[in-house]
């Protein structure tokens, strides 16, 4: 699997119908149906919105065939603390693909230095919410019981050295 960061990341139809379609999950991403007619309408027009905006980051996933799967995005929460948030599209769930993702993003994040603690959250509407706490745990992820969240900071996690990385 490669992660890429994508600094212009946009929203595409097949986005927007997969948020739309997994609202249990992902929560109310757009505040109204006419908001959605809205973007759909400037994605036809070539002018889509971004989907990550400074100061936080979009990270595209490809499996090994070159298929884009879906993004891993990066919700800015201050003092070098950012959100964990994982999309991957119906065609490819399963397969360990969210699992590879985030244990891969995690030696990406502490390597490069990006912040100094992950954090994430799963909506108690999410029907995948027992799986999703499983993959965190196993990823390093500690669970804190004051805010209902789960963490993992550089100071708890063995990550790879860019040699490692290289093979």
């Amino acid at each position: 699997m490669r992660i890429v960061r994508n600094i212009n990341a946009v929203w595409t139809k097949k986005h927007i119908d997969f948020v739309v379609n997994n609202v249990e999950s992902y929560g109310e991403i757009f505040r109204s149906q006419e908001e959605i007619e809205q973007e759909l309408q400037r994605i036809e027009n070539g002018n889509p919105s971004q989907r990550c905006k400074s100061p936080n980051h979009c990270y595209e996933l490809f499996i090994e065939d070159g298929s884009y799967i879906g993004d891993i995005t990066l919700t800015h929460r201050g003092n070098e603390t950012y959100e964990l948030g994982i999309l991957v599209f119906d065609k490819y769930a399963g397969n360990r693909n969210a699992k590879t993702a985030i244990q891969l993003f995690i030696d990406l994040y502490f390597n490069e230095g990006i912040g100094r603690r992950i954090e994430a959250t799963i909506l108690v509407t999410n029907p995948y919410r027992k799986k999703i706490r499983r993959i965190l745990l196993e990823s390093g992820f500690n669970y804190d019981h004051v805010n209902g969240s789960y963490y993992t900071e550089k100071s708890d996690h063995r990550y790879l050295n860019k040699n490692d990385m290289n093979g």
